[in-house]
């Protein structure tokens, strides 16, 4: 094999893995953040909302450009669904449990941006947040 053909072929690897590496290093969207060097285009809106035990509330109505739904308990645990399908709605057994004075953002990728309806163990106000892009 001539010292031509061998360097032709090196090159042709050594562009080929070269070509293979670049692919791999493209940035891939992430659901709720901007990729490396882009804006983020995310809003959020905030309110405390009276809430009392055992009544089912509307926390956020459905909406079609979510990005997470926050929600800050204080005093108790609360009950949560995400959907309004079928009239469903949470009680005291049934429903996504958040515990006493935590905090969770429940992403739109996850849990969807379907009505969520709340079931308070306790009287008093729960913390509410909407991210939407």
């Amino acid at each position: 094999m001539s010292t031509i053909t061998k360097t032709s072929i090196a090159c042709g690897v050594l562009l080929a893995l070269s070509a293979l590496l670049f692919l791999m290093a493209q940035s891939r969207p992430v659901s709720g953040a901007a990729p490396d060097g882009e804006r983020a285009a995310v809003a959020t809106s905030s309110v405390s909302q009276s809430v009392t035990a055992g009544a089912v509330e509307l926390l956020f109505a459905t909406s079609s450009q979510c990005a997470a739904r926050i929600v800050s308990t204080n005093a108790g645990e609360v009950k949560l669904t995400f959907s309004d399908h079928n009239g469903v709605r949470p009680t005291a057994l049934a429903g996504f449990g958040q515990p006493a004075s935590s905090t969770v953002a429940y992403d739109a990728s996850v849990y969807g941006c379907g009505a969520v309806y709340v079931f308070p163990s306790y009287t008093g106000v729960l913390n509410v947040a909407e991210t939407v892009w």
